[in-house]
């Protein structure tokens, strides 16, 4: 028992650093969006992968890359927190590829981190 509120005091800590690090909250599903995102490496993912790997509808998807990227979803709320970015693939303009961006990548390592 122990073991187990020692392991949710770490994760509420290192969500309260993401926090303070973009400006504002960040979801569980968004934290996994990003997760996937950067364990895609730097060629990125298509965000309908992303979908698949987090088990999110593609309107879940469409609305937390925005909010991870440069541009929120709500324009009343600013920008997005810049941890990734959204290109369309290069051999399909059809499919937009979701990629980390250096500060997404150090954010989530450090945030890991915070969880060992």
């Amino acid at each position: 028992m122990g073991t187990s509120i020692y392991s949710s005091m770490s994760f509420t800590k290192a969500l309260d650093y993401i926090g303070t690090q973009v400006g504002r909250d960040i979801t569980l599903r968004q934290l996994h969006t990003l997760a996937v995102i950067v364990s895609a490496g730097p060629v990125g993912i298509d965000v309908t992968k992303v979908g698949e790997a987090t088990q999110s509808s593609a309107a879940a998807v469409s609305r937390n890359v925005r909010v991870l990227g440069t541009h929120h979803y709500d324009r009343s709320k600013g920008e997005g927190m810049g941890l990734i970015s959204i290109e369309l693939d290069p051999l399909d303009n059809r499919r937009r590829l979701a990629k980390p961006t250096d500060k997404g990548v150090e954010l989530l390592k450090r945030v890991l981190s915070m969880l060992n």
